[in-house]
């Protein structure tokens, strides 16, 4: 896996991404504890840069980033943002504590390969609304799935971030990152341009997240990984840091070269 990070001291100073393949046997960052003050809520909004590279060899669902308990099906899609090799288009899913479906949307626009693109989604299951924007554009499939149901984040005792599988199967996806941002208390109204101007800007280039990632709504998010790739693990948000199992390396380009 790659990661490229947004160097988090509020001054818009973005770094170098990073390159590795990142597998669940391989290279992946790892939080193998309760994120630090999670609640259990109905919203959520999550921004990612990321670059998928090319490997003819795999066929399957990478998982790039899952948040729950790793090995219980039930409990092990609190998020999880899945990416399939065949269609190359998103599968973003939580599940109650029984493992019922209570969140589920896709995306129409398959996803270029050796490119940098931003993937932006909110949700509110209280009031059954889901937005998920592509490179700033509007890219939610029909028919999403919400239950008015809180997901139970606060037995998350193990969260894994690019901990690529499918149902045991690893599934190896050579793949770049950069600023990682996830906030659990939240669900920020994508459809107000401005609002997406926190993350994206009308370039389609990157946005510095700020120090501690309260750059978009000035409240300090649950996950906010924008460092250099020496110290990407280090979660400036409020959760509690990362450990890298294996190794990363920069990557060959930026979001916004």
């Amino acid at each position: 896996m790659g990661v490229s990070g947004a160097e988090g001291n509020g001054n818009g100073n973005l770094n170098t991404p990073v390159d590795a393949l990142l597998d669940q046997n391989g290279d992946y960052y790892k939080r193998s504890s309760a994120f630090s003050g999670i609640a259990d809520s109905k919203v959520g909004t999550l921004s990612m840069w990321f670059n998928p590279g090319t490997n003819g060899a795999i066929t399957g669902d990478a998982r790039f980033f899952n948040m729950g308990i790793i090995g219980n099906t039930a409990s092990r899609e609190k998020i999880d943002v899945s990416f399939s090799t065949i269609s190359n288009k998103f599968d973003i899913r939580s599940r109650n504590g029984s493992g019922t479906l209570i969140m589920r949307m896709t995306n129409d626009t398959a996803v270029s390969r050796d490119a940098w693109h931003n993937l932006l989604f909110s949700f509110d299951l209280g009031a059954g609304t889901t937005q998920l924007y592509l490179d700033d554009a509007e890219d939610r499939s029909a028919s999403p799935t919400t239950v008015d149901e809180a997901i139970v984040y606060t037995d998350a005792v193990e969260n894994a971030l690019l901990n690529i599988s499918n149902g045991g199967i690893t599934v190896d996806l050579p793949m770049c990152v950069s600023d990682f941002y996830f906030n659990s208390a939240e669900a920020i109204d994508l459809s107000v341009t401005a609002n997406r101007r926190d993350f994206i800007d009308a370039s389609g280039d990157r946005v510095d997240l700020g120090a501690d990632g309260s750059g978009p709504t000035g409240s300090q998010p649950i996950i906010c990984l924008n460092k250099a790739r020496a110290n990407w693990n280090e979660n400036v948000g409020s959760g509690g840091n990362f450990t890298l199992n294996g190794s990363v390396s920069d990557c060959a380009s930026a979001p916004d070269a």
